[in-house]
């Protein structure tokens, strides 16, 4: 058999797919709610890549290592916003890229606890700005832009930041 057609939970239709050996390699199915889901298996039966709708609408990519930790997912979340996760061999995540609902565009690096440490971020009026978080998510350090600057110079002395 390489392909089959049957009920799952709820009475949910799922289709799947098998290799040669007779392994099930790949899944589309629908949810209780009417959701679809694509899900890719590899030869020892472990998920490794998937792409479905998660809550709230959102719709993912995501792909997996052999232990089923998701390592990268991009998508829609909340079903409005772009966004790519990154996480660690731990499955922890580790950096995001997203454009948030009011426009704004944020790159967030995180700590080995999952705590923003580093972020680099537009806002839609054209602020350019990067901040350094301490271990509590306090900014301890930054540096901000706006509009265009006629030329560059560095001079010493205190930064001073306050939160976007």
């Amino acid at each position: 058999m390489r392909a089959n057609l049957r009920l799952g939970d709820y009475d949910a239709p799922l289709l799947e797919f098998y290799d040669e050996r007779g392994a099930l390699r790949a899944v589309y199915s629908l949810s209780e709610g009417g959701a679809g889901s694509l899900a890719f298996y590899d030869e020892a039966g472990g998920s490794r890549a998937g792409l479905g709708s998660g809550q709230t609408g959102a719709m993912r990519l995501s792909f997996l290592d052999a232990a089923g930790r998701v390592h990268w997912q991009g998508g829609m979340e909340d079903g409005e916003t772009p966004a790519l996760k990154l996480c660690d061999a731990e499955g922890r995540l580790r950096a995001s890229f997203r454009v948030r609902a009011d426009g704004m565009t944020l790159l967030e690096m995180n700590d080995q606890n999952g705590r923003a440490r580093t972020m680099v971020g537009v806002l839609d009026e054209g602020l350019a700005w990067v901040g350094l978080l301490d271990e509590k998510q306090r900014f301890r350090a930054g540096l901000a832009l706006h509009g265009r600057p006629r030329s560059a110079q560095i001079r010493p002395g205190p930064v001073a930041w306050t939160k976007p």
